[in-house]
């Protein structure tokens, strides 16, 4: 009787505490993917370059976060309001 009870609590508990939505992996790259509000200010760049680009931004107040693409690129994410700003400090 005891093993029925434990197996039936255990069949229970595996139902509530599952996740309620399967698992997307990783988040699509590239130019079609889908970053909310965040767009990039740099593409694929190294990561002593991102760190710069984020020191630069971070110093004129644009608020930014680094997302690495592969094993050694990254891409300097601002959100759309900032993006304009952002390239221009960049590039100049």
């Amino acid at each position: 009787m005891a093993l029925v009870v434990a197996t039936l609590l255990i069949a229970i508990m595996r139902w509530v505490f599952s996740t309620s939505r399967p698992a997307t992996g990783r988040p699509q790259r590239g130019p079609n993917a889908d970053l909310g509000m965040l767009r990039p200010a740099a593409n694929l760049v190294s990561r002593p370059a991102a760190i710069d680009a984020k020191n630069r931004l971070s110093a004129l107040g644009i608020r930014c976060s680094l997302s690495r693409v592969d094993r050694e690129h990254y891409d300097v994410l601002v959100f759309t309001d900032d993006l304009e700003r952002a390239r221009a400090a960049l590039s100049g």
